[in-house]
């Protein structure tokens, strides 16, 4: 239940990101992140 929601908060900042930043700053933020 908890990774549910985990995983729901994760899902919901990433698109507040995006709407909040531009597309490639936030793509390149995200995979930067994902080779950490």
């Amino acid at each position: 239940m908890l990774a549910m929601g985990m995983r729901l908060l994760l899902l919901a900042s990433i698109s507040w990101l995006v709407t909040l930043t531009k597309p490639l700053i936030v793509f390149h933020d995200f995979s930067f992140s994902a080779a950490i």
